[in-house]
């Protein structure tokens, strides 16, 4: 496969419904191409079908480069994102959490 037809083989995969796509290969292909929760909720939430949208998932889980959450998280986190509030996946909140927060520095102020 050259460049130009790879190019082209991506871009189909990343802007077509996920309804369109049937292929288990594809869908292998596209599940490399997610970048993280919330692309793969938008990418899973353009399959109306719950049944077929929960097949897929599974189809694409050991291809993703993060360990995917349920079909159900993701269909929640789209509904908190509807009303307004960003979703948080629990990576993102565990991550947040064992933050360590360095104290203000007042070293590089000049006094005078």
């Amino acid at each position: 496969m050259d460049a130009d037809l790879q190019r082209k083989t991506e871009n189909f995969a990343i802007s077509c419904p996920l309804s369109l796509i049937e292929d288990r290969d594809m869908l292998a292909f596209l599940a490399i191409l997610i970048q993280d929760h919330d692309h793969l909720r938008e990418k899973l939430l353009t399959e109306p079908d719950r049944r077929k949208r929960r097949e897929k998932l599974d189809a694409m889980r050991h291809f993703l480069k993060f360990k995917a959450l349920s079909c159900d998280d993701y269909e929640m986190a789209e509904a908190a994102r509807a009303v307004g509030q960003q979703p948080i996946y629990e990576e993102q909140r565990k991550a947040e959490e064992s933050r360590i927060w360095m104290p203000p520095s007042f070293v590089h102020e000049v006094r005078g």
